[in-house]
């Protein structure tokens, strides 16, 4: 980014100001879209997404001069493409897999979108630092790999029926019986929302998805500044791996926390799937601990970077790794209390303001910190600024964790709501001419059961006394 910021003389202002009004329409509209999402094909929406989404990467690297105004809404289009259609995953994951393995299968998906973020960064900066000028070749790699997955995406054709895993039961008189369960998913979007704002574990659980959010774009966002502003003024020598050494401590960086979160992954579930039927509590406790501790490590790791190379990067691998043992889990959890003809709805919400508040107002917040702490105290050397704002991370990190842990007092009741819901109602008590309906132009035809109820026939008209 700093090369295309420089070659079309885009300010961190513009930049800034263009992304942050995307975000508060998106945050406005991406609902409405998770809420489609619950109504007509997921398979075409992510073909279509994947298709714009293309399309939006491969126009960046053939933007003229005078066009470059066009750049910041181009990359909030895409990250806004790539937020809602992550939603989408989730939902078809949840369909595709019973609850005993939804759990295991999001580990695989964290996993795997980890480890492409990894190639990313790879790519991201050995391009630009050893082509110069040529970043567009990044770009139009990216843009090849998103065809790639439109070609996976039509050949691969195979979405499930909505809902499919929510009923076990394969007798046809079972699914007659089940009324309730049908009219349940019949729900308006405000409806959605509604009922999801009276979900407890789900308030608790977004807003501690929030705060993980927040810190890991605040890591990714800031970190690589604050290294640069480390490197000036520290009398230790970092190592460069490639001719930028900006782009050498982005990557090095990078990969280093990519790796703690696949650990962190990896570490999750032995941990939930292993504990979970002895303490069915496990999945909230080891969230909310986990996220407490790794807000010390975090710490220690903006402290102790000027001293001792070794320890801060120790310190930030540890402390991503506990700050991402909860990511498939809290997805987990958010599915589970949620009901089914909602979780697109729930998935796009969660999303959305985990994406506004953590990827938008992370940078720009701590900026601001950071800024004041210089106008307060001038003598102050820039990096030491942007270190001591740095410890907000720690806060959140610590008020995130108390989150999961007020999950514990009210999600099993939330889930027992979505159980009972589930669950087929018992039949109502109709008489045999009530539910069998006759052809009267047939007489000899054979009466079938139907779910269509006979019309009601007029009450006779009362005999007059003689």
């Amino acid at each position: 980014m700093p090369l295309i910021e420089a070659e079309y003389e885009l300010s961190i202002d513009k930049v800034a100001r263009v992304e942050t009004g995307f975000a508060i329409v998106f945050a406005l509209v991406n609902p409405f879209f998770g809420h489609l999402s619950d109504q007509i094909s997921r398979w075409t929406l992510m073909c279509l997404g994947v298709t714009f989404w293309t399309l939006f990467v491969a126009s960046c690297s053939v933007i003229p001069q005078e066009w470059g105004w066009t750049i910041p809404f181009i990359r909030c289009a895409v990250a806004a493409i790539e937020s809602f259609f992550a939603g989408i995953s989730l939902t078809l994951i949840d369909d595709l897999f019973p609850p005993e393995k939804r759990r295991g299968t999001l580990f695989k998906f964290n996993n795997f979108s980890y480890i492409m973020g990894a190639l990313g960064i790879v790519v991201g900066a050995i391009v630009p630092s050893y082509l110069g000028s040529n970043w567009r070749f990044a770009l139009q790699l990216v843009a090849v790999a998103g065809l790639a997955c439109l070609v996976l995406l039509i050949c691969v054709k195979k979405e499930p029926p909505r809902y499919y895993t929510e009923d076990h039961s394969d007798d046809p008189q079972m699914q007659i019986l089940s009324f309730q369960y049908i009219w349940k998913l019949t729900s308006s979007f405000f409806k959605n929302l509604r009922i999801l704002s009276k979900t407890r574990s789900f308030v608790f659980l977004t807003l501690a998805s929030w705060s993980v959010n927040f810190i890991n774009e605040a890591m990714f966002a800031v970190v690589p500044d604050f290294l640069n502003r480390t490197r000036a003024v520290t009398s230790s020598s970092f190592p460069c791996l490639l001719p930028d050494c900006y782009y050498s401590d982005f990557m090095f960086y990078g990969l280093i926390k990519y790796a703690a979160d696949i650990v962190g992954i990896q570490i999750g579930m032995v941990i939930i799937t292993r504990w979970f039927k002895m303490y069915p509590s496990a999945d909230r406790l080891v969230s909310g601990l986990g996220l407490m501790a790794s807000g010390c490590f975090i710490c220690i790791f903006f402290f102790t970077v000027q001293s001792s190379f070794t320890l801060a990067y120790g310190s930030v691998f540890v402390g991503g790794v506990l700050l991402n043992i909860n990511q498939a889990v809290a997805t987990d959890m958010i599915l589970s209390v949620v009901m089914p003809n909602s979780r697109g709805t729930a998935i796009a919400l969660q999303s959305i303001i985990a994406q506004l508040g953590g990827g938008v107002f992370a940078p720009f917040i701590i900026q601001k910190i950071s800024d004041a702490i210089q106008m307060w105290q001038p003598e102050t050397s820039p990096m030491h600024c942007l270190q001591y704002a740095l410890i907000i991370l720690t806060i959140l990190a610590l008020i995130g964790g108390c989150f999961f842990l007020c999950t514990n007092f009210c999600i099993e009741e939330d889930r027992k709501v979505v159980e009972q819901a589930r669950a087929p109602s018992p039949p109502p008590e109709l008489n045999l001419q009530d539910i069998l309906v006759y052809d009267s132009e047939d007489p000899g035809y054979a009466a079938q059961p139907s779910l269509e109820l006979a019309p009601e026939s007029p009450d006779p008209a009362p005999e007059l006394p003689a």
